[in-house]
């Protein structure tokens, strides 16, 4: 999957998150644009961005009304109009 952000009309300061599932746990690989996401049952998803400075922030979801569970979110700051977030199964992982 890749996401591809864009943004014309002038000067701005972009940031996009991207929102995971409590159970996903984000690893950095060398130079921190990429990386993988490990899932439940020993999966992982392989992720790249270009053309951003990426961070992982902790968060937290919300399911119901009380209820606050921690989570990871990918957060991408734009270096210029265009980043692209790109995801792909890793095929060395087992189900």
């Amino acid at each position: 999957m890749v996401v591809t952000d864009n943004v014309q009309g002038g000067v701005h300061q972009v940031v996009a998150y991207f929102h995971l599932h409590p159970d996903a746990k984000v690893r950095v690989d060398d130079g921190a644009s990429n990386g993988r996401i490990e899932l439940d049952g020993g999966r992982s998803v392989k992720w790249l961005v270009k053309g951003g400075q990426v961070s992982i922030e902790d968060s937290t979801y919300h399911p119901e009304f009380g209820l606050s569970i921690p989570k990871q979110v990918i957060k991408v700051v734009f270096a210029g109009s265009e980043a692209v977030f790109s995801l792909q199964w890793d095929e060395g992982t087992v189900n």
